[in-house]
């Protein structure tokens, strides 16, 4: 029973500290080109626009910490990192999260407090920016374009109330919607029959 009771509470601790991780967030050094240098953590350089602008020190951060970088890493407002910089339209930072730090596994997640996830995942933030370039790079990583969000509608029905008299928007639908039919098992010739 001893050995159980300290077992139970072991775990416990393990967990404690775990989540003490999380919470804390280091922080980095970012000098910018007026040459002034600020700090900020990973969350907060996506956000301030500095990952974006400078990919490189945002490389060396997330070398520096790398559980920050990682593809669960959620920060202070629930947002997974690839989610966030989708929100804030950081294209190179998508990117970025995609290829080095194996962040395609959270494309399809929308964060937020359990229980309570939020509207938009990376690929319906990158769709509602008009970011062409973040839609194809999603999709490349196998974002999945029929995954609901908790008002039920998916990545497609956010491509189809796009403008597509804009030239940009009407190939964000079309890259969405093959992707859609292609998730769904419909091919081209069944889809021109109807």
């Amino acid at each position: 029973m001893t050995f159980k009771k300290n077992f139970v509470i072991s775990l416990f601790v393990l967990a404690v500290l775990l989540s003490a991780q999380q919470a804390f967030a280091n922080y980095c050094m970012w000098t910018l080109k007026n040459g002034t240098s600020v700090k900020y953590n990973i969350q907060e350089s996506i956000v301030a626009g500095v990952s974006e602008e400078y990919i490189d020190q945002f490389h060396g951060c997330c070398e520096a910490y790398p559980w920050q970088c990682g593809k669960n890493w959620v920060g202070d407002d629930d947002y997974y990192n690839l989610q966030l910089a989708a929100k804030y339209n950081r294209t190179n930072t998508v990117k970025y999260l995609l290829k080095y730090h194996g962040c395609a596994e959270t494309a399809d997640d929308f964060g937020g407090a359990p229980g309570v996830p939020y509207e938009y995942n990376a690929l319906m933030f990158a769709i509602k920016n008009f970011n062409k370039e973040m839609v194809l790079w999603l999709l490349h990583y196998k974002a999945d374009p029929t995954v609901k969000n908790n008002l039920g509608r998916d990545a497609k029905y956010y491509a189809e109330r796009l403008d597509k008299s804009k030239a940009d928007n009407e190939e964000i639908v079309k890259m969405v919607v093959d992707a859609w039919n292609k998730v769904m098992g419909y091919s081209q010739n069944l889809i021109r029959e109807k």
